[in-house]
């Protein structure tokens, strides 16, 4: 299913660079500045109008909600990784399917929200609370700046008691596809070389992969895409920042040129531009759900 939302600069209607799992990837430097994007997230959400700019993790959370509901199970202590506004997922999760949900994140503006259950702040890159404590966990695209994913993963199976899941969305790999290839192909033409511009994301299978390396059992995964349609690069821009996903990566080029910008929307238009010159970008999103072993 394809979601299609379609952006202006007051409201929305619903309607590549890829990360590698090597064996060796411990070794290798971070990838993402943990400290930019902590800066990054505590600004986005710490905005008044926070909400605005919360269409993608609106749909992803209303996702995520019905296939926790399609678990025939009731749950005592969920946790909740990264909660961002507070309410996108704990308002569509009644007391009845998770009696109590704490939530968690490393930005203090999260936290500090009126509509925060129980809130933990916990740093995203090493989840640590006392062992075999939640019963449930939900990540609702929270951990794809994480550099270590799978030790990640294996910190929040060590959270969880026997026979529990742990729910998550991620970016997949051809989000952003299209802001992606434009600015690569204008800084080409004009600087004769280019910087990455867009974080990398991970593949379907990588979620599975870490799922498992995190001592994961019965894993599923799927994906989904979400199209939404700006008026044009800037306001996509500027959204991608409101949402605290601007990029981090290690040794990125802080800098982009005025006239790389006026180049890459024109690409950009000529390319994927729709009717009423709006442009579409494209987030794939990924779902999984793994259940930590049962006693035997």
């Amino acid at each position: 299913m394809t979601v299609l939302l379609i952006r202006n600069r007051s409201t929305y209607f619903i309607c590549g660079f890829i990360r590698s799992f090597t064996k060796s990837s411990k070794s290798k430097a971070n990838l993402f500045d943990v400290r930019v994007k902590q800066i990054q997230r505590d600004n986005a959400f710490g905005l008044s109008n926070r909400k605005t700019f919360d269409y993608i993790r609106e749909s992803t959370a209303i996702n995520l909600a019905d296939r926790l509901y399609d678990i025939n199970k009731e749950f005592y202590l969920g946790l909740e990784i990264g909660c961002t506004r507070g309410d996108l997922l704990s308002s569509k999760i009644d007391s009845e399917k998770i009696n109590f949900l704490f939530q968690s994140d490393s930005s203090v503006g999260a936290l500090s929200r009126p509509n925060s259950t129980f809130p933990i702040q916990m740093h995203l890159e090493s989840p640590q609370l006392r062992v075999s404590m939640f019963d449930i966990a939900i990540a609702n695209l929270s951990l794809h700046w994480v550099n270590d994913l799978e030790d990640c993963f294996h910190r929040i199976s060590k959270l969880l008691v026997p026979d529990a899941p742990f729910m998550i969305s991620m970016f997949g790999e051809f989000t952003l596809c299209e802001l992606s290839s434009s600015l690569r192909e204008a800084e080409m033409k004009i600087m004769g070389g280019f910087s990455p511009r867009v974080s990398p994301f991970i593949r379907l299978s990588d979620l599975a992969t870490l799922f498992n390396a995190g001592g994961f059992t019965l894993i599923t995964v799927d994906q989904d895409y979400i199209t939404v349609r700006y008026p044009g690069l800037l306001e996509l821009m500027h959204d991608l920042g409101r949402m605290g996903e601007s990029n981090c990566t290690v040794g990125r080029n802080t800098h982009l040129r005025r006239d790389v910008i006026r180049l890459a929307e024109e690409i950009y238009m000529k390319r994927y531009g729709e009717e009423h010159r709006n442009i579409p970008a494209t987030f794939e999103i990924i779902y999984g759900i793994g259940w930590t072993p049962a006693n035997m």
